[in-house]
């Protein structure tokens, strides 16, 4: 059983003691704050952060502080432009339902023998009505949607670093999709966590993918170039170090045998001539210096 409430009384109204007391002036002359925040600083436990929260902390929307599912699954459907009529709509709730949809779509599925076979099939469609129906995308939009899909496993892809290309991600090795990360930078003060929405093994190397829907104006070489340096220069390489990290990559040697790059498939445009793909394969030294730039972000001060 808890102690008694002790109740002690305060001073009497008439107490001169207490009526003549006055804090020291030392403590009144000294602000706290500074000390406090450093004490804070230093104690703290370690920082959990993302891109999605690292880009908004930048923008002043929300704290740098923690990381939740629901803002790594909206991070992946960022959207530009409105888009109306049969095509997929361009808005944040589309982006997270083909991606939905590209996570737990059978690879096996792609071997049918054309796009019409492929949609036809049960579980295909019984995949698009759920995730239809729970993200409450336009049933008219279905079609352009499907054709989103079936591109993005089906279209031939040159690899990054004169890899051997690809004839279609379907048939990659060793496929993993949405591949959870966490590593620490600024001597474990921080970490970063996210999602890789696929990686996968080719001809001895490791690759990832990131499946975009943004509108562009163009999916061509130029255009995607000047997008991705705008917009996604940070991701490019917190995914290329969380893949680097997953791979246990500690040496130039390693990277050059194993690390093979990223893709970045913006599926708008992806399959048509050849556009809207977007890969690079970073260099070591080049990876490890965004590393430190990235430590010393988030280190503490002493």
């Amino acid at each position: 059983d808890p102690p008694r409430l002790v109740v002690v009384p305060g001073p009497a109204a008439n107490d001169a003691a207490s009526e003549a007391w006055r804090p020291p002036a030392e403590l009144l002359a000294r602000d706290p704050v500074g000390d406090h925040a450093a004490l804070r600083e230093q104690r703290a436990g370690a920082v959990v952060t993302s891109y999605t929260r690292m880009r908004g902390a930048r923008a002043g929307a929300r704290s740098a502080w923690g990381a939740e599912e629901v803002e790594r699954r909206a991070e992946k459907g960022e959207e530009i432009d409105a888009v109306r009529g049969p095509v997929l709509r361009s808005a944040r709730a589309s982006g997270v339902f083909v991606h939905e949809v590209l996570e737990r779509i059978s690879l096996a599925s792609f071997e049918a023998a054309d796009f019409e076979t492929w949609y036809a099939m049960p579980e295909v469609a019984a995949l698009f009505d759920e995730a239809i129906a729970i993200h409450r995308v336009d049933p008219a939009q279905r079609g352009h949607a499907q054709q989103l899909v079936w591109s993005a496993f089906t279209t031939a892809v040159p690899l990054p670093g004169g890899g051997a290309p690809l004839p279609r991600l379907a048939r990659a090795d060793r496929v993993v999709r949405e591949m959870e990360f966490v590593f620490p930078v600024a001597g474990a003060s921080a970490y970063v966590r996210g999602s890789l929405d696929m990686a996968f093994d080719h001809a001895g190397r490791t690759y990832f993918v990131d499946w975009k829907t943004d509108s562009l104006p163009g999916y061509d070489a130029a255009t995607l170039e000047r997008h991705v340096s705008s917009h996604y220069e940070e991701q490019v390489t917190l995914y290329a170090l969380a893949t680097m990290k997953l791979l246990g990559v500690r040496s130039r040697e390693e990277h050059d045998t194993r690390f093979g790059g990223l893709l970045y498939c913006f599926l708008r445009g992806f399959g048509r001539d050849g556009q809207g793909l977007w890969s690079a394969r970073p260099g070591w030294a080049q990876l490890r210096a965004r590393e430190d730039d990235l430590s010393a972000r988030w280190r503490r001060q002493p």
